[in-house]
């Protein structure tokens, strides 16, 4: 006989891996089964570090309002979103975020690629091009969380000196 918790046995046997930090972003991306890519080059040349949001049309966790918020309080970041969806729902966020910058792209593609799981989706780059942070943010605390190493370099000692 079958237990009325046996469905919920996959919640406790799948462990969720902990994303490894230190890799390098590619010079490019793919973002589509069509091939397109995008070019990364240019996180070099950002004075600051580079965050990078990964979202959906589908994703009901993606919060734009944290995410409006994170950029408001830590405006020395340079940032850069890419956005799984129609182009109406693109425009509709780049029109939300003017300043930053937005490419399209089938998620699934851009999880495999750069071995994450899950939206929403933020990455931390450094000045060379190192993944320093990455991880699930859903809300503007875990949003901080996942950017704490930038945040302690660019803010906090701003203060202290």
């Amino acid at each position: 006989m079958m237990s009325e918790t046996n469905h919920r046995r996959f919640l406790k046997s799948q462990p969720v891996p902990i994303y490894q930090i230190g890799n390098y972003l590619p010079s490019e991306l793919v973002l589509n089964k069509q091939g397109e890519t995008l070019q990364l080059d240019w996180i070099r040349n950002a004075p600051y570090s580079t965050i990078i949001f990964v979202m959906s049309k589908r994703c009901a966790a993606c919060n734009y309002d944290a995410v409006e918020a994170f950029i408001n309080k830590y405006p020395k970041f340079t940032y850069h979103m890419l956005i799984e969806g129609d182009e109406e729902y693109l425009n509709t966020i780049r029109n939300r975020f003017p300043e930053v910058p937005s490419a399209p792209c089938e998620s699934i593609l851009v999880q495999k690629e750069l071995d994450f799981y899950g939206i929403p989706w933020m990455f931390g780059v450094n000045k060379v091009g190192q993944i320093v942070a990455g991880g699930l943010c859903s809300e503007f605390e875990s949003m901080e969380r996942q950017a704490r190493p930038f945040i302690n370099v660019f803010y906090q000692r701003a203060k202290s000196v």
